[in-house]
């Protein structure tokens, strides 16, 4: 899993010249969120018709957790 990651990675950054996840996500056409969940869950992915939309905790928008979450999410979107 480790390579295919890796291998996504490289050909995300190749093709957009960027590894931020918020810019990728603009990128690559889907929209981002951030949403009142409580506590759980920091991210989760929403697939409605031929729609993605990824959503984020609120508790997340002054941290740069925001970033991991939101990559974790992006490579659930992409490759799945």
């Amino acid at each position: 899993m480790k390579e295919k990651s890796n291998r996504l990675i490289k050909q995300l950054y190749e093709e957009h010249k960027t590894y931020n996840p918020f810019l990728l996500a603009e990128k690559i056409g889907i929209e981002v969120m951030f949403v009142a969940f409580g506590k759980t869950p920091k991210g989760e992915t929403v697939r409605f018709k031929q729609e993605t939309l990824i959503l984020l905790n609120e508790s997340l928008i002054d941290k740069n957790e925001r970033y991991f979450v939101l990559a974790h999410e992006l490579y659930h979107a992409i490759e799945h």
